[in-house]
């Protein structure tokens, strides 16, 4: 009996020996998007569901998915539009700020 139990571990030893997970490091898993799946798509179709993915930008106005990475050219240049826009503001603001200084100062003179 011990000798039946030391050739089912030398056996099993073996066995893990030869097993090797390194490779799976290497394989690149394709990214999965549910908004893709058509075995989500009912759950997706529903209004509260349709309402959420509208507001936090994931589909546009008719259902679309919208898609990031075909569109990031477009959004980078969207996002240097509102920074400029951002800075014409700021510098508008100083500007209407100093006129006011000057102003206020005119006037206790």
């Amino acid at each position: 009996m011990n000798n039946k139990k030391l050739l089912l571990q030398d056996r099993l030893e073996k066995k893990e020996q030869g097993f090797n997970i390194s490779g799976l490091q290497s394989v690149k898993l394709k990214e999965y998007n549910a908004l893709y799946d058509p075995n989500m798509r009912h759950f997706f179709e529903s209004k509260h569901n349709q309402n959420l993915l509208y507001r936090t930008g994931q589909i546009d106005s008719h259902g679309r998915v919208i898609d990031y990475e075909k569109n990031k050219s477009k959004l980078h240049i969207l996002e240097r539009e509102f920074k400029e826009a951002e800075r014409v503001e700021e510098k508008r603001q100083q500007e209407e700020r100093e006129m006011r200084v000057r102003a206020h100062a005119l006037l206790i003179i």
